[in-house]
Parts: structure tokens; sequence; C-alpha cells
């Protein structure tokens, strides 16, 4: 990414200054982690997914999306890190050369669509849990459950158990 520092690097001068929040020089992690309109945007993130997000550094930022979570709800995730770069990035790009400034709500509303548009065209399927159905909900997705199953228990008068069933709904709709 062209920011102040590389282009020190290659022997290009320009100014030093942060394009967004013209207070601090122009590095990569300034830039995408630490400028305050980028922080701006990463607390929403962090409060859609309900996940604390560790801006050390962009390695730390993969670390809200573990194993423990179902692969939509990683994907939102993944989704949400990737948009979120991106509009930073196209902020900058507006501040730069167009000096056209970004306001973080105009940025939170194209990383919301980018996300919804993103993962409601996604097969993966979410866990059953009240805490990915509300991520998803946040972002407008589809939640993709997967299979489905019933079951029954039969007891008698006295409770006793006296059998019971379980099956795949999904093996039965192939039947119709």
């Amino acid at each position: 990414m062209p920011t102040y520092e590389i282009l020190t690097s290659r022997g290009c001068n320009t100014a030093s200054q942060c394009s967004s929040c013209h207070a601090n020089s122009e590095t990569s992690p300034h830039l995408f982690l630490e400028c305050d309109f980028a922080k701006s945007l990463w607390s929403w993130l962090a409060e859609k997914i309900q996940c604390s997000l560790d801006l050390n550094s962009f390695s730390y930022l993969l670390r809200c999306s573990d194993s423990t979570s179902s692969k939509q709800l990683q994907d939102v995730i993944v989704a949400g890190i990737i948009n979120t770069i991106r509009a930073v990035w196209d902020a900058w790009n507006q501040a730069r050369f167009q000096s056209n400034k970004i306001s973080p709500l105009s940025a939170i509303s194209l990383i919301s669509a980018a996300i919804t548009m993103t993962e409601n065209y996604t097969k993966s399927t979410m866990k059953s849990s009240i805490q990915e159905f509300v991520v998803l909900k946040n972002f407008a997705i589809s939640c993709h459950p997967g299979p489905a199953a019933c079951g029954g228990l039969f007891r008698d008068h006295s409770g006793r158990a006296l059998g019971s069933f379980a099956y795949n709904i999904y093996r039965l709709l192939l039947r119709f």
C-alpha cells in the first residue's frame, strides 16, 4: 500500500501526515489500526460481532474468529475485517487524491452492506446459539441452521421410559 513509509522507502518524498486525522505520520499500522477514523470503524465492528478486537497488529485481528464459532459466523467476522480494511483504504484514497473526507457513518454503511451481500450468498451453517443468531441479524444475514431432526420419548403413567425415536428430517424430506 503506498503509504508514506512505503513511498519514502522507494525514494518518493511526500507529506508524512495522515490523510484522515492529520495528526500522526502515515504508516500502515497507523492508517489501518491506530487512526481515530479506523478505530471508530473497528469499535463499531467489535460491537456488532460481539467480540473484542485486538488492534495491536493485523495478525491479532483474526483471533476473534476462533474455531469454536460456526463456519457462518467465522465468515461474517472475516468479511467484516476485510471490508473494514477496504473502507479505511477507500477513505484514505478519497482524502488523499480527491480531497473528499468520508465520514465514519458512511464507511460503516458501506461495510455493513458489503458484509450482508457477501454473507447472504454463503452456504455455510450456523450453530444453535442466540449469540450467533444476534450477530447474523445485526447484519440482516440469512441464518443457515444446518440439518434438523425430530424425536420423541414415550413413557407410561408412572414415568418409566417405554421407548423413543429420532429421525433426521433432511432424510425424511429426500423421500418426497
